[in-house]
């Protein structure tokens, strides 16, 4: 009979569902989404992000660059996520947002004069 044996979260490098990974870095612990983030993906990505929030108490990063589709579900748990870590004086950091989802974000004119949220791109 074989033992199972839990993964470390010192090694996490978990792909928790189709559409989003989790890594910890340096500072930081940086969700990776991909596809169609949508009202069919919005309850698995709540749930990374909730993962990811629980892990420690580092800042989170949230890599856009392979959203192929965003909805409103998904602007509203990346809003929530935000006061979240915003109450625990952690900061969101969307990075590299393709081309679909920073149009998105600029017709929902997502802005914020605090430093709780960032938009930062890839570096050359």
């Amino acid at each position: 009979m074989a033992l199972a044996v839990a993964p470390t979260l010192s090694d996490l490098a978990v792909r928790l569902t189709s559409t989003a990974s989790v890594l910890r870095g340096d500072g930081h612990t940086l969700v990776m989404l991909e596809g169609e983030q949508d009202i069919a993906s919005s309850f698995a990505l709540a749930d990374s992000l909730a993962i990811a929030i629980a892990l420690d108490d580092l800042d989170l990063i949230v890599d856009l660059s392979n959203v192929r589709f965003m909805g409103a579900d998904t602007i509203g748990i990346l809003i929530r996520a935000r006061s979240f870590l915003r109450e625990q004086s952690r900061t969101l950091t969307l990075r590299a947002p393709s081309a679909f989802a920073k149009r998105v974000l600029d017709l929902c004119e997502w802005r914020d004069p605090t430093p709780a949220l960032k938009l930062v791109a890839l570096p050359d």
